[in-house]
Order: C-alpha cells, then sequence, then structure tokens
C-alpha cells in the first residue's frame, strides 16, 4: 500500500506489518505519488522543488528531480523510461530516469500550469502565465512553436492528428479572452476566436472541423477552424459557464447564471430557453437527448429542479423544493427524477407528476443523494449526522447511519448489500443495509479524509487528518494495521492485488 502526507513523506506498506517497509523522504510537504505499471517504483512530488524516484525496495531515490519551487505536477512516460516535470519555478522539465540532470528543460517566464506529451512522446506541449503554451521536441533546447496570447493561458491540448492544437485564456490588454488553433508548423495562429472577457472552457467538435468556446463575455460561440468568421454566436445574459455538444453535434446546450439554452448549432436563436429565477447549478441531457434535466439556486420561494422537453419552451415538470436544491440525477430508465436541497429533503418523482411520490426527510441540509442499481432503494446524507437508506415505496427510512462531525461521503458495496461511510469526525463505519447498528467502526483520533474498500471489499483503507492510515478487515473492530506519518496523510491507494 502507497500513503503520502504533508509531513514531507511516502510510505509503502506491507499490509500485514505495523511498520512501512519503506519510507521515501522529501523536505517540504508531498502533494501526490503513483506505482510505476508493474509497482516496482514509485514516483513522487513535493513542495520541497523535487520529484523523486523510488525503487520499492531501497530507502535512497534512484533519482531525484530539482526544480527551484514546487513541483506542481509529474507522469511517467508510456514506456516509463522517462518522467516530465513541472512547476511553480517557470518550467518543465524532461528526465531520463537513470540521469540525475534533465534531458530537457522547458522555459517559461512565469508559473508552469500544465504539461503533456503527444502520442509518440517525440514532443511536449507546455502552457503558462507567462501568456504562452510551446511546443516542445524532446531532442532540442528552444520550442518548436510559441504560441502567444496576451494573458494566462489556462488550457491547451492537441487535435487528434497532432497537426493543430488549441489553447484559451484571457486577455490582460483589455481584459478579453480568446481561443486560437494553431497549425503547429507555423509561428502565427490559423485562427483566433474572440471573446469580450476571458474564456472559461474550448473544445474541438468529434471530426475537429469546428471549435466551441464560452466565456464570461455572455456568449459561447461555434467556429469553423478554416474560415474567418464565426459560424454561431449563442448569447446568453450572464457569463457562460459549461457548454456541451449533443452526440450528434446538431444541438447545443450553455448554461449561465440563470438560464440554461438549447440551440441548433446552425441558428444564432435559441431553440429553447430554460428560464429559471437565479442560479443554474447544473443541466444535462436524458439519454436520448429528448430531454433536459436543469437545477438551481433559486430565489423568492421557487426552489426547484425542472424537465424540460427540447421541443417546448415551457418545463414539463417542475420538482419544487423549499430551498435551493443541491443536485437532480434521472433513474437508469429516466421514469423518475431524485433530487436533493437544503430543504432537509431528497425527493423521488414521477417524471409525468408535479407531486413528489416520496420525501426522504432529514434534520439538516442534503448533501447528496443516489440510486441503487435497481432504483428500489435510494442512499441520502447529510449535515445532520446520518446517512440514510430508504425504500422508494416507505417516507421512513429502512436505516439511519449515524457519524459524527462535519461533511459525509458514502459509498455502496459492489453487491450494495453494504454501506462505507465516513466524514470529518473520527470514524469511518461499514453498514449492512439490514441492521440498524454498524457492523464496524473503524476508528482515527482526527478527521478522517477518505474511504475506499479493497477490490474484493474484505478490507477498508482509511486515511486521516491523525498522521494515519489504516487497513481494516471488515468482520474486525481493530484495525489490521497503522501507517504512521508524521503529518496529515492527504492520499493512500491500495496496490493491484489488493
Amino acid at each position: 500500500m502507497l500513503t503520502w502526507s504533508y509531513d514531507g513523506t511516502a510510505r509503502l506498506w506491507d499490509v500485514t506489518k505495523p511498520q512501512p517497509f519503506q519510507t521515501f523522504k522529501h523536505d517540504g510537504s508531498v502533494y501526490g505519488a503513483q506505482f510505476s505499471r508493474d509497482e516496482s517504483r514509485v514516483l513522487t512530488w513535493s513542495s520541497d522543488s523535487t520529484a523523486r524516484l523510488w525503487d520499492v525496495t531501497k530507502p535512497q531515490p534512484l533519482q531525484t528531480f530539482r526544480h527551484d519551487r514546487f513541483v506542481k505536477g509529474a507522469q511517467f512516460s508510456r514506456d516509463e523510461s522517462r518522467v516530465l516535470t513541472w512547476s511553480e519555478d517557470s518550467t518543465a522539465r524532461l528526465w531520463n530516469v537513470t540521469e540525475p540532470e534533465p534531458l530537457r528543460t522547458f522555459k517559461h517566464h512565469l508559473r508552469v500550469n500544465g504539461a503533456q506529451f503527444n502520442r509518440d512522446e517525440s514532443r511536449v506541449l507546455t502552457w503558462s502565465d507567462d501568456k504562452t503554451a510551446q511546443l516542445w521536441d524532446i531532442t532540442e533546447h528552444e520550442p518548436l512553436r510559441t504560441f502567444n496570447h496576451y494573458g494566462d493561458v489556462v488550457g491547451a491540448q492537441f487535435s487528434r492528428d497532432e497537426l493543430h492544437v488549441l489553447t484559451w485564456g484571457d486577455d490582460r490588454r483589455d481584459e478579453s479572452g480568446s481561443a486560437q488553433v494553431w497549425d503547429v508548423t507555423k509561428p502565427e495562429p490559423a485562427r483566433t476566436f474572440k471573446h469580450h472577457l476571458r474564456v472559461n472552457g474550448a473544445q474541438f467538435s468529434r471530426d475537429e472541423s469546428h471549435v466551441l468556446t464560452w466565456s464570461s463575455d455572455k456568449t459561447a460561440r461555434l467556429w469553423h477552424v478554416t474560415k474567418p468568421k464565426q459560424l454561431q454566436v449563442f448569447q446568453h445574459d450572464g457569463g457562460v459557464f459549461d457548454a456541451q455538444f449533443s452526440r450528434d453535434e446538431t444541438r447545443l446546450i450553455t448554461r449561465s447564471y440563470n438560464t440554461t439554452r438549447l440551440w441548433n448549432v446552425m441558428q444564432p436563436s435559441p431553440l429553447l430557453t430554460f428560464k429559471q429565477d437565479n442560479w443554474v447549478v447544473g443541466a444535462k441531457f436524458s439519454r436520448d437527448e429528448s430531454r433536459v434535466l436543469t437545477w438551481s439556486s433559486d430565489n423568492n420561494n421557487a426552489w426547484a429542479a425542472r424537465l424540460w422537453d427540447v421541443t417546448k419552451p415551457e418545463p414539463l415538470q417542475t420538482f419544487k423544493h423549499d430551498s435551493q436544491v443541491r443536485g437532480a440525477e434521472l433513474s437508469p430508465d429516466e421514469s423518475r427524477v431524485l433530487t436533493w436541497s437544503y430543504d432537509k429533503t431528497a425527493r423521488l418523482w414521477d417524471v409525468t407528476k408535479p407531486t413528489p411520490l416520496q420525501i426522504f426527510k432529514h434534520n439538516g441540509p442534503v448533501f447528496v443523494a443516489q440510486f441503487s442499481r435497481d432504483r428500489s432503494r435510494v442512499l441520502t446524507w447529510s449535515s445532520d449526522n446520518t446517512v440514510r437508506f430508504w425504500d422508494v415505496t416507505n417516507p421512513e427510512p429502512l436505516r439511519a447511519f449515524k457519524y459524527n462531525g462535519a461533511g459525509s461521503y458514502a459509498q455502496f458495496s459492489r453487491d450494495q448489500s453494504r454501506v462505507l461511510t465516513w466524514s470529518y469526525g473520527t470514524t469511518a463505519r461499514l453498514w449492512d443495509v439490514t441492521k440498524p447498528e454498524p457492523v464496524q467502526t473503524f476508528k482515527h483520533d482526527g478527521d478522517v479524509r477518505g474511504a475506499q474498500f479493497s477490490r474484493d471489499e474484505s478490507r477498508v483503507l482509511t486515511w486521516s487528518d491523525d498522521n494515519t492510515a489504516r487497513l481494516w478487515d471488515v468482520t474486525a473492530p481493530e484495525p489490521l494495521q497503522t501507517f504512521k506519518h508524521n503529518g496529515d496523510v492527504g492520499g493512500a491507494q491500495f496496490c493491484r492485488n489488493l
């Protein structure tokens, strides 16, 4: 098992023993760690300005990959003979795993926000707050191309054939924003897609003949990558925070503060505007894309989720709550909708009826709700320190699983006969859905930050602010092992054979 911590270490444990069989030491918080594919090596990265590669049988690193500031991320190449790192020190660096000096240093002037290999790993794409993305041949010291913006580059991606690169961000000259498509053989953008404010996201269409962008300037826009004019402007009354194509890409759904809009991509006016009274928290197509489900934090006593027929301007149904709606989900057969809210309830609805089939009551805001696979049961969790398990035909919970602490999380076992819960209290708990008391309580001395089943679900792994991760047999109240750090444990994972 592998753990990493703010105490400056990652640690590798034999689950049958209380002491780590390796401790991988850094001089600052460890932000992340990963196994190599065969799990004979571990790659770690840290606030101490290094990433390090370790043989799992040795206490000293095989290599230390040095930067001059925090390392934000690291990844192996496909054959794991090289490592790519990126950092707050304005560089990404490529390393041969057998050598202490970088093969190449990919220099920017401000922090690097991301880096990625192309498919054959002969090139690297980097992007930065220095207003550029850069394309590098890994055998050269200077970039093949510098893709210039006028502000932070917040995202970049290769096209599928890797002949083009799409970048997006903002423009510090006039607070505008843009996305740009670049021919990788040329220094100037093939196309610049201009917005009046920051571009929040961009994506190619499937055939990569078009680009969809969305922005804080109240528009999403569709562009042809080889023609000078935008094909369509999809106008909202507030910033656009999300956009998605339908599967056949003939339609588009966009989401802004208080509206979701459906568009034919060839028309400038929306097919429909799904209007709500305040912030639209989420929107999604049904599977056949004939309907759209939205939910919002409406005010003026109009808190609701709504289901819309994509051919009609008024909702098919409005699923009302008495406070902000946190989320909504269609059942697998899409005949029902499950909603949850700050009004201390989750509610189950027949999509053809305006009144709930069931109201699942808590004594505090409901954070999340989910269907069982056969949709005959519902699991909900709340700030009232309970996770509750419901038969959809019954207004009283089958079980209320109690926990202590703010926040809560829960997951079904694969066969959905058990539920694992944890919270920002000192315990994780395992429940049989047929019993009122936990099957096991897994105790820590600080807030539990995460928990997961092993693959065969005979064991549970937990990690905590008490400086430990712990491994539990689901049939026993005491940990099989306690894996100790000297600081908060930020993450943990099983190796593949567990």
